[in-house]
C-alpha cells in the first residue's frame, strides 16, 4: 500500500504461486522466502507498469516526494507480509520501496509454536477447529522444502485420513476451506465404499478432527515429546533448538523452523501485530512468540472480540459486526497504515510506536 500525493492509495494485491496465471503449478504454502521474493517482485512490476503503461496515463497521479510503503496481510498473508519487510530489509531494497514497516493479521509467523498449540490441545482431548490446516503446512513442506524432498505424505499422515481425500483436495484447488470442512462431514456422514461408518473413528459430525487422528503416531509421538520438553519455552525468545540429526520427523522439524520468521534478524521497521486471543487456528501463541523475539520493533494489539481465525480477519480489515470501522474503540487496519505512514521510512527508531 503506498500513499500518494492527495491520499489516495496505490495498493498492489499479487496472487500466490499456484493460483491465478499460475494454477497449475503446487502452491508453496509457508515458503515464506520464495513468497517475499514473488511480492517484491510484483510490486516492483506493479510500480513500473503504472509510471510507464500508455494505457494507464488517464488514471494516472502523481506520487508525493515522501510516498511511503506499508506492507500488510492476514492469516497467511499476515506472516508474508512480515517476511516480506524482512526480505526487503535483507536485500536492501526497502528504501527503494520507501518501505515504513507491515501490518500482520493473525499470521502463522512461526509454525513450530502452532504445531506445538496443537499439541497441546492434543493433550487436553480438544478437536482442530479446521483439520485442514495441517495438511496444508505439511504439503506445503513436502511440495517446495528443501529438507522434505525425499520423504512423501504418507511418512506424516493417518492412511485413513489420506484416504478422505484431503491431499487431492488440496492439490486441485477448486474447494475453499469451508469446503473442505463440508466435505469432512460427508465423509463423516456417508463413509467410503458403502460402509457408512468408515471415517467415524477418525472424523466428527460437523467436519472437525482431532491431531490424534490426522498425523500418524510416529509424527504425533515426535513432536509431543517436543513438546513436553519445550511447553514452558516454545512461545519466548528462546524458542525451540533444532534436531541434533536428520530423520523423517527431524526433517519436517527442520523445515518449519526454517520458515520462522521470529528468527535471524532485527527489524529496522515496526511491525504492527494484531491478532485475537480466541483464534484456534492461528493461535494466539505466534503474536506472542514474535513479539518475545522482535522485541520493541514489534508492537502487538491483542483483538479481545472472542471471534476465532475467520471472522477474526474480518475484525482486522473491516470492523465490528455491523461493518462499522472503530478507530478509537477496536483498532483497525487503517489506523495501523495511518500509524506507519506517519513514521519515516529511513532511521526509525525502535520503540517509536508503543501501541496501536
Amino acid at each position: 500500500v503506498v500513499y500518494d500525493e492527495c491520499r489516495r492509495n496505490f495498493v498492489v494485491m499479487p496472487d500466490y504461486e499456484g493460483y491465478g496465471v499460475t494454477v497449475n503449478r503446487a502452491h508453496p504454502y509457508l515458503y515464506q522466502e520464495l513468497t517475499a521474493r514473488q511480492v517484491a517482485d510484483a510490486a516492483r512490476a506493479a510500480y513500473y507498469a503504472y509510471h510507464n503503461d500508455a494505457g494507464l496515463k488517464d488514471i494516472h497521479l502523481k506520487f508525493r516526494k515522501d510516498w511511503k510503503t506499508v506492507v500488510c496481510g492476514y492469516s497467511q498473508g499476515g506472516s508474508v507480509a512480515m517476511v516480506t519487510q524482512r526480505f526487503m530489509e535483507q536485500n536492501h531494497i526497502d528504501d527503494e520501496f520507501h518501505l515504513t514497516g507491515s501490518i500482520c493479521g493473525d499470521g502463522p509467523y512461526d509454525p513450530m509454536s502452532t504445531l506445538m498449540y496443537y499439541v497441546k490441545c492434543d493433550k487436553e482431548d480438544k478437536s482442530m477447529s479446521m483439520p485442514v490446516v495441517l495438511p496444508l503446512i505439511v504439503k506445503g513442506m513436502l511440495d517446495t522444502n528443501p529438507y522434505m524432498r525425499a520423504h512423501k505424505a504418507a511418512d506424516y499422515f493417518n492412511p485413513k485420513f489420506i484416504e478422505t481425500g484431503i491431499l487431492d483436495w488440496i492439490g486441485q484447488k477448486k474447494k475453499t476451506t469451508g469446503d473442505i470442512e463440508n466435505a469432512f462431514k460427508d465423509c463423516y456422514y456417508n463413509g467410503k465404499n458403502g460402509d457408512k461408518t468408515y471415517f467415524r473413528d477418525i472424523l466428527e459430525p460437523n467436519g472437525i478432527a482431532k491431531m490424534r487422528n490426522i498425523m500418524n503416531k510416529e509424527c504425533l509421538d515426535y513432536f509431543t515429546n517436543i513438546y513436553d520438553k519445550y511447553k514452558d519455552k516454545y512461545k519466548t525468545a528462546e524458542g525451540i533448538p533444532l534436531p541434533e540429526k536428520r530423520g523423517v520427523m527431524e526433517d519436517l522439524h527442520m523445515a518449519l523452523a526454517s520458515n520462522d520468521l521470529t528468527n535471524g534478524w532485527e527489524p529496522k521497521h515496526h511491525i504492527l501485530l494484531f491478532h485475537s486471543n480466541a483464534d484456534t487456528t492461528v493461535p494466539y501463541d505466534n503474536a506472542e512468540r514474535a513479539k518475545a523475539k522482535l522485541g520493541d520493533w514489534a508492537v502487538l494489539h491483542t483483538a479481545n472480540l472472542k471471534h476465532d481465525h475467520v471472522d477474526s480477519g474480518k475484525d482486522f480489515f473491516a470492523g465490528d459486526d455491523n461493518g462499522k470501522i472503530l478507530v478509537n474503540d477496536n483498532l483497525r487496519i487503517t489506523f495501523a497504515i495511518k500509524a506507519l505512514v506517519d513514521l519515516p521510512y529511513q532511521g526509525q527508531t525502535k520503540g517509536a510506536i508503543k501501541e496501536w
